[in-house]
């Protein structure tokens, strides 16, 4: 047999509080809010309890804000303001949404792609291990035990205080030469694969680098990456958009006493002058 449509769940009435209802769309609002944009389950599938629990919150907020109403607080002057603000807030944001949307293409997105992994084609990225510890003279001991025979995963699971890494055998994964520290980087990328670094100081203390692999650096696959450089265009479009409005606008700024002070369009420039 074929498979059934899915249905479609039309709004309706799920809750009355006093007589007055609250719609099924509200309270699914409210429970999307709980999550990561997007990633909601239905709640439908979640469990008796977690759904009576949230239906709860809804009816309590929902009796919080009817005695509010009643309290006529939302007539006092701040929270006027605060509704006021807001209300720009919410507009803005969805004017830039739409604004960023329309200024970032699929085209621009991918070209950036392009440019990125055209520019990363002849980079490199190490995989290394380390140990580290707080002094030099304790770093030539442990470089001597292990130039002795000692296995560095042992010297650095027994002798590292970086924790996180020693569980490890002071395993650190793959890097690039931006993803550390200078010293430490240099140091890294200096060292031969399978070879050892004499003692490196950084401010975390001192390492003793071991170099485990090296290979070319990759670009993740388009489909991953597409979302954070659309993000990084639309920050830039967005920054020339208001840089443009900004610029085209008369300004005017003044001190208490209505004087005129020197006013900057350009932020580098403010800065420049305190």
């Amino acid at each position: 047999a074929l498979a059934q449509p899915p249905v479609i769940q039309s709004d309706y009435t799920m809750l009355k509080v006093n007589g007055e209802e609250i719609k099924r769309s509200a309270v699914d609002a409210i429970w999307s809010a709980i999550f990561p944009a997007g990633s909601a389950p239905s709640l439908d599938a979640a469990e008796d309890k977690i759904k009576q629990n949230v239906l709860r919150g809804v009816v309590g907020e929902y009796l919080l804000y009817k005695k509010a109403v009643e309290s006529n607080i939302e007539k006092k002057a701040e929270v006027q303001n605060r509704l006021e603000m807001m209300k720009k807030k919410i507009i803005v944001e969805a004017f830039l949404e739409e604004k960023a949307a329309s200024q970032v293409t699929p085209t621009a997105v991918k070209a950036e792609y392009d440019a990125q992994q055209a520019g990363m084609k002849d980079e490199l990225e190490v995989r290394a291990s380390h140990i580290l510890v707080k002094d030099k003279e304790t770093a030539d001991k442990l470089l001597k035990q292990i130039n002795d025979g000692g296995s560095f995963e042992e010297v650095a699971k027994a002798n590292s205080s970086d924790k996180a890494s020693a569980v490890a055998g002071g395993d650190l994964g793959y890097f690039s030469k931006d993803k550390m520290v200078k010293a430490f980087a240099e140091a890294a990328f200096a060292t031969e694969v399978g070879k050892l670094s004499t003692p490196v100081k950084s401010d975390f203390g001192w390492h003793i680098i071991k170099v485990t692999d090296s290979r070319k650096l990759t670009m993740k696959p388009f489909i991953e990456q597409r979302p954070a450089i659309e993000q990084k265009l639309r920050g830039i479009a967005l920054s020339k958009y208001i840089d443009e409005l900004v610029d085209s606008s008369n300004i005017e700024y003044l001190d208490k006493e209505g004087k005129k002070l020197e006013f900057s369009k350009t932020p580098d420039a403010a800065a420049k002058a305190q």
